[in-house]
C-alpha cells in the first residue's frame, strides 16, 4: 500500500483550544453570562446557537483527535473536521461581534479570537488533504489488489 503522511490531530494548541471551548460555554452557561460584545451584537437565539457551537466544536473536535473507537483513521479524521469547522464558526461569530461593538479599540481581542478562527479553518484544510490522500492510496491499493487478482487469473488459464 502506498505510504499516506496523516497529519496528526494532536497538535497541542488544538487539543488546548478544542478543550476550552466547551469549557468556556459551561461557564457561560452555569453563570448566565455572556461577552459584553456578544450580547450586543448578536440576538438572543444567536447568542443561544453560539455557545451551543463552542460546546460541540471541543466534544466533537476532541473525539475526532483522540478516536480509538472502530472506523479507520478517515472517521477519525471526519469527526476532528467537524469540531474545527464548528470552532473556526463560532470564532469568526464572536469576532464579528466584537468588532461590531468595540470597533477599533477590540482590535486585539478581535485579532486573537480571528486567529483561532483563521487556525480551526487552517487545520480543516490539512484534514482534507489528510483524506484526499487517504483515499487515493485506498484506491491505489484497490487497483494494485484487482490488478493481482487478474494477473492470477490469466496464468490459470
Amino acid at each position: 500500500m502506498t505510504s499516506v503522511r496523516i497529519t496528526s490531530g494532536r497538535h497541542p494548541y488544538e487539543v488546548v483550544l478544542l478543550t476550552a471551548a466547551p469549557v468556556v460555554a459551561l461557564i457561560l452557561t452555569l453563570t448566565n453570562t455572556r461577552p459584553a460584545a456578544v450580547d450586543a451584537a448578536m440576538p438572543g437565539p444567536v447568542r443561544v446557537v453560539w455557545v451551543i457551537l463552542l460546546a460541540l466544536s471541543g466534544l466533537t473536535g476532541l473525539t475526532g483527535v483522540f478516536w480509538t473507537g472502530t472506523g479507520t483513521v478517515a472517521a477519525s479524521l471526519s469527526i476532528e473536521a467537524v469540531g474545527v469547522l464548528v470552532l473556526g464558526t463560532a470564532a469568526a461569530m464572536y469576532t464579528v461581534g466584537i468588532v461590531a461593538f468595540t470597533g477599533f479599540s477590540g482590535a486585539a481581542a478581535g485579532g486573537f479570537v480571528a486567529a483561532v478562527g483563521i487556525g480551526s479553518w487552517w487545520r480543516l484544510s490539512q484534514i482534507w488533504r489528510d483524506l484526499r490522500r487517504f483515499d487515493q492510496a485506498v484506491e491505489a491499493q484497490l487497483i494494485a489488489e484487482v490488478r493481482t487478482l487478474i494477473g492470477q487469473r490469466d496464468s490459470h488459464e
